[in-house]
């Protein structure tokens, strides 16, 4: 029992192991590409075109019982840099709440200067917000369509910088601009997040565009071409993830995702441990539900190499939190079966797989900082720390979300609790 449980534990902790290579493989693609593209997304943003050159856009507001943040979310669309003729505001509002009334009184105001504002209601949340999207497609021809969610407050000139690489390719299906945070520095789980989610946001996104890999659609904070959501059959409810899904199909059918790493619209970070555990479990439960559903239709397309990077970085996302697990389990058993606290083998595989991750994802988050300058005030030491405990305290939530997942069950979508001010 003793030797059966020592050499399971060894197995696990190679593949644990095996889980960081992924990230120096993004780590050495940001290094190697940072300068070059970096220049080329600045001289791509140099000059706003003249408002005769933009086109019509459709930009979607989908809300549910949202009170506290959804008229600063109305108001900052509505004060946007675009041509006011050529820019239709649509709150997709599914709300049971007190929401309904502050979108109305908001849009009376916000229409009395001028905004071109829609309000649509659904009999019920069918679908949740992938569907609200496309009933709010329905009601409009926009050649373009930019999304943000309620939460979000973006800056005058975002979009006509979202819409920049649209102007330069023809087959740029979809935009994503790096995700901010409104409430970084309100608390010490805002402040892990946000450290964690840049590692995303300003580090793996950025890494997967400028290596040619496939890249997500993070649900808010992008544009899209109509054509591009209309050819992939438009939006789905089949997962949690309907953005993660969407943007996978219309890769797969050859359109191209752009990332803007300099182009930022903050939105609040749920600012409770309870509301961040129930963002965390819809999103790895999606992000789970998406992989399996589409990555097949989209691998084929792919080089060789960059087919192995992507399937490598997905399994690594899904398998390391179950994997670590069992580590953990098998060393348990092996203590209790050897009678021995400690084994001077397994201990440096210990170390060489927490130091392996260490390694990487330090990396990361230094990349990441300097991707975001001055909009980090945070003390790193402090933060990573906070950090490091904040994930472990999701692992069991992430492995009943994947294995749910993994399982076929349907789970209904719970909204993320933001507080506003």
């Amino acid at each position: 029992m003793a030797e059966t449980s020592f050499y399971a534990m060894l197995a696990l902790l190679g593949m644990a192991a095996l889980c960081a290579l992924p990230f120096y493989f993004l780590v050495v693609a940001l290094l190697a590409r940072r300068h070059g593209a970096l220049a080329a997304e600045r001289a791509l943003l140099a000059t706003r075109p003249a408002d005769e050159d933009l086109p019509r856009v459709l930009l979607q507001l989908p809300i549910h019982n949202e009170p506290r943040v959804i008229a600063r979310a109305m108001r900052a669309a509505a004060t946007l840099d675009w041509p006011r003729e050529r820019l239709e505001i649509q709150v997709l509002d599914d709300s049971t709440d007190e929401s309904s009334a502050i979108v109305e009184a908001t849009a009376a105001e916000l229409r009395g200067a001028g905004a071109r504002i829609a309000i649509l209601r659904r009999p019920d949340r069918a679908g949740f917000k992938a569907e609200a999207l496309q009933a709010g497609l329905a009601q409009s021809d926009a050649p373009y369509v930019a999304i943000l969610d309620a939460d979000f407050v973006p800056p005058a000139d975002w979009l006509w910088r979202a819409h920049a690489p649209m102007r330069a390719g023809q087959r740029v299906g979809f935009v994503q601009t790096r995700i901010a945070h409104l409430n970084r520095d309100q608390n010490a789980l805002t402040r892990a997040q946000a450290l964690v989610l840049d590692l995303h946001y300003a580090f793996e996104q950025p890494a997967r565009a400028w290596s040619g890999l496939p890249n997500r659609f993070n649900g808010t904070s992008g544009l899209w071409r109509r054509c591009a959501i209309d050819e992939t059959g438009g939006w789905s409810s089949a997962t949690l993830a309907e953005d993660l899904d969407i943007s996978y199909r219309a890769q797969a059918l050859g359109w191209r995702a752009a990332y803007l790493v300099t182009v930022a619209a903050p939105g609040e970070l749920p600012s409770s441990w309870r509301a961040w555990k129930t963002q965390q479990y819809r999103w790895t439960k999606g992000t789970a539900e998406a992989t399996l559903k589409t990555i097949k239709g989209l691998l084929p397309r792919l080089a060789p190499w960059r087919r192995a990077a992507l399937v490598s970085i997905a399994l690594a996302e899904l398998l390391l939190p179950v994997v670590a697990v069992l580590a953990v389990v098998a060393g348990v058993v092996h203590i209790a079966a050897s009678g021995r606290l400690y084994d001077p083998t397994l201990t440096a595989a210990i170390w060489a797989t927490i130091g392996l991750h260490a390694v990487a994802r330090i990396a990361g988050v230094l990349l990441s900082r300097r991707m975001v300058g001055g909009e980090w005030k945070g003390r790193l030491v402090g933060d990573l720390g906070a950090a490091l405990a904040f994930e472990i305290s999701l692992t069991a939530e992430r492995i009943r979300a994947t294995a749910s997942a993994l399982a076929g069950r349907r789970s209904g979508f719970v909204r993320t609790e933001k507080r506003g001010g």
